[in-house]
């Protein structure tokens, strides 16, 4: 391989031994009698990162093999590093009680921005023979926010509208049923 492709590779594997060394914690809390709130948390740090993983490996190396693979690579550790903040969170900010919503999302946002940023700048690349960082002052980190913002205000402010849109195809919500 490619030596230009080394710290890709090496956040890979970060990824790869994060997501071990988390995977034990639901199976041991359950099997050591914690808690319902401590094996939810368990369960959730590792499951959390695996239902992830195909979204930002497959994001990452796409950016890699295509825009270049030491943005990718810069980007990649500051995902690994977000995500590295996410069972922290949950223990400190929600315990018992659950994932700590919004703090959570000091996490988990800005890693589906880096996700989103990452393949709008292979799309742009590719069908446009645009780089993505002529929209941001030449910088993937300040793309990575500004993506992270829209991505928010799309997922709270536009996906409840088409939730309510979309009620009349479902039953009613909850709160409706008492009437």
């Amino acid at each position: 391989m490619d030596e230009a492709f080394n710290d890709v590779a090496m956040v890979s594997c970060a990824w790869v031994l994060m997501v071990m060394l988390q995977m034990p914690f639901g199976p041991m809390a359950a099997s050591t009698g914690r808690s319902p709130g401590q094996q939810k948390w368990g369960d959730r740090i590792f499951m959390n990162m695996t239902e992830q993983a195909p979204l930002f490996l497959t994001s990452l190396w796409t950016f890699a093999l295509v825009v270049s693979a030491e943005r990718a690579a810069s980007l990649g550790m500051i995902y690994l590093g977000l995500r590295a903040l996410y069972a922290p969170i949950w223990l400190f900010a929600g315990g018992e009680s659950g994932a700590p919503y919004p703090w959570i999302l000091v996490s988990t946002l800005p890693q589906y921005g880096i996700n989103v940023y990452f393949a709008l700048a292979v799309v742009l690349k590719v069908a446009f023979s645009m780089d993505i960082t002529s929209f941001f002052m030449g910088s993937d980190k300040i793309g990575s926010v500004a993506i992270s913002f829209a991505f928010f205000i799309y997922a709270a402010g536009v996906t409840p509208k088409v939730h309510i849109a979309l009620t009349c195809f479902f039953d009613k919500p909850a709160e409706d049923k008492k009437d």
